[in-house]
């Protein structure tokens, strides 16, 4: 379209369009499109409740365009048709909630958002038939591919330990869920060491955050995993029919325990795991029943060990006795006979040494004599030696020397001077003789020559 703008003054010939004009327009084109109401479909996204009581979301296509970047349609809420449609869900079983991640067929007016300028649904009603019917046909989906898969048993056959003490317990920390498992735990007072990992059970990122945390308390060695959450509608528990949090139950190494809130249906988290309870506490409770029934086993077992030991004691003590008996009367021959034996040897024995020590004391008293003479000679040999040592030292004593004229020359580091080529002219030394020392200054040297007359310098 084109047109022509008037000069400025005169009368313009194109209708121009206040903003209002233009939403009221399209509202009725809208109206006239649509019909007063329309029903929609998609999933939730965005969720949030303002503190008047509206809630706003956005409804997406996820299935339909690149999950990135989905079409988008704004949902308002308002506060009394919100009480409405929650009388609606509760009288209808209570088994949706409005919340994120939740496909949803629900009623309202396209209208256009002029404070925004943008379109928006507001919403007057809910299928709940809908959105329980997309979640079975989620559920049937997955089933399939995990039976064709031959996982829903593996994890049932993996081992239970007899008395599992190291616990993992999966779960979203701080709920009630989580409070509840861990008091189970520490009221049966088995002393259990618990490893508590973190996870979403709710929500869009739910079933990659339960993975993600059974995958680590895989990691470290776990007897069992407990994956508890307490209990709400069926779109709340939504998450424990996702495939991915299935096929990570399947994959553990170790037993899963699953205790999730629901009344009545299972979810496919429950058919896969090795084992299923209605709540935290009743998963909480079968571990530590797993555990004292294993403990109170040992107990009768000790018992019976106890009772047959003693039974072997009395046994092999009435046994011991008789052959202590047989024992000692056999020792008592023996001796007997061999005791005139021991007799005889040891009065040969007696003469034997009394001989010996004879000859041996004579020999001692030799070789006595001979090292005292030897003694003798040798210490005064050593004291001659030590004579002609002392001597030969004090002919060397420095004193001795410095008496008779000697000195000794150092330079002023105390270092001795023993060559002309140690010291130059200007130099301080010091010249220590007999009574003392005298400092002196280097003039100038002459070095020796044998030939040459001799100069002082």
């Amino acid at each position: 379209m084109s047109y022509e703008s008037e000069p400025i003054g005169t009368e313009p010939t194109v209708h121009t369009w206040s903003v209002t004009e233009i939403h009221d327009v399209v509202d009725g084109l809208l109206k006239d499109a649509f019909g007063d109401e329309i029903w929609v479909e998609g999933e939730i996204r965005n969720l949030n409740r303002s503190k008047n009581g509206h809630v706003y979301f956005d409804l997406v296509d996820a299935e339909r365009a690149d999950e990135n970047y989905p079409p988008i349609l704004s949902i308002t809420l308002f506060d009394r048709v919100r009480q409405s449609v929650n009388r609606f869900l509760k009288e209808n079983g209570g088994g949706v909630r409005v919340s994120d991640g939740v496909r949803v067929r629900i009623r309202g007016q396209l209208r256009t958002y002029a404070s925004r300028s943008s379109l928006q649904l507001r919403m007057t009603g809910i299928d709940p038939q809908f959105t329980l019917g997309v979640l079975e046909q989620m559920r049937q989906k997955v089933l399939a591919a995990l039976q064709a898969d031959g996982l829903i048993e593996r994890n049932s056959q993996t081992h239970l330990s007899i008395a599992p003490m190291r616990l993992a317990l999966v779960t979203s920390v701080g709920s009630a869920a989580h409070a509840d498992a861990l008091h189970e735990l520490e009221r049966a007072g088995l002393g259990f060491e618990v490893l508590v990992f973190d996870a979403r059970v709710q929500g869009v990122h739910a079933g990659p955050s339960i993975a993600a945390a059974l995958r680590s308390a895989d990691s470290h060695r776990v007897d069992v995993v407990l994956l508890v959450r307490g209990g709400g509608a069926k779109t709340d528990l939504a998450a424990f029919d996702l495939e991915e949090a299935a096929r990570a139950i399947a994959a553990m190494s170790v037993p899963v325990f699953t205790g999730i809130g629901h009344e009545v249906d299972s979810s496919i988290a429950d058919l896969v795991a090795h084992s299923d309870f209605k709540t935290p506490t009743a998963a909480a409770a079968a571990v530590c029943e797993q555990t004292r029934a294993a403990l109170d086993g040992l107990d009768v077992t000790w018992d019976r060990i106890q009772g047959r030991c003693l039974g072997v004691l009395v046994d092999s003590s009435a046994a011991t006795a008789s052959l202590a008996t047989r024992v000692e009367r056999s020792a008592k021959r023996h001796l007997n006979d061999k005791a005139s034996t021991v007799q005889y040897l040891t009065h040969g024995l007696h003469l034997s040494a009394s001989s010996r020590l004879s000859a041996v004391s004579m020999l001692l008293d030799e070789h006595n004599r001979r090292c005292r003479s030897a003694s003798a000679n040798s210490l005064e040999l050593a004291g001659y030696r030590l004579d002609a040592l002392s001597a030969r030292a004090k002919a060397h004593d420095p004193k001795l020397a410095l008496a008779r004229g000697w000195s000794i020359i150092r330079d002023s580091l105390g270092n001795l001077v023993r060559s002309t080529a140690e010291v130059s002219p200007g130099q301080i030394l010091r010249v220590t003789i007999a009574d003392g020392t005298i400092t002196s200054v280097v003039e100038s040297t002459t070095p020796y020559a044998p030939d040459a007359p001799q100069t002082q310098n």
